[in-house]
């Protein structure tokens, strides 16, 4: 008699026939590594922001020549937003991916539910077509806060570099 888990899997899978055991112990592996890469992603994304945000308060600050302060407290919000959005997709094809993994993981025989809960509308076949979890989530909310900041700051920019430009206050 078979465990569950053990023995062969046919083709509707993965495409070959291949000892369940070795399958799962991938799926399994893939489904760890696709953690990694997303939390390496949300790092990355934490840091850019954060390196983001020095940059413009230091831009903000009359050290730099007038020009380059009024360019750099423009850029930067803009590059702040859309790389915030960019790293976001990044971040929640990771986890669709990681999602997939986990249902390929239960759609072995034997296995479904085994390690990772199943949930009958987020069984989808293809990888856009996963749901979002909770993390996928969190993570599209904290950039939705981001942009949101990244927007105030544009504004506040904005309305600094009209108040400084009034003719009223050029010299002359």
């Amino acid at each position: 008699m078979e465990k569950p888990g053990e023995g062969k899997i046919g083709s509707d899978v993965l495409g070959t026939n291949v000892n369940t055991t070795e399958v799962s112990k991938m799926l399994v592996d893939l489904v760890m590594n696709q953690d990694h890469v997303a939390q390496n992603w949300i790092k990355f994304l934490i840091t850019i922001e954060a390196g983001l945000a020095i940059a413009f308060a230091f831009a903000f600050g009359r050290v730099l020549p007038n020009w380059f302060q009024t360019l750099a407290i423009l850029v930067i919000p803009v590059m702040g937003s859309a790389l915030a959005i960019s790293l976001t997709f990044i971040v929640v094809r990771e986890r669709q991916w990681q999602n997939h993994y986990i249902n390929k993981f239960n759609a072995v025989a034997g296995l479904s539910g085994v390690v990772f809960p199943t949930k009958a509308d987020d069984l989808g076949s293809e990888v856009g077509k996963t749901g979002f979890g909770a993390i996928s989530w969190s993570v599209i909310f904290l950039v939705a806060v981001i942009t949101l900041a990244w927007s105030t700051a544009f504004v506040v920019a904005w309305k600094h570099i009209t108040e400084l430009s009034l003719p009223s206050e050029w010299p002359g």
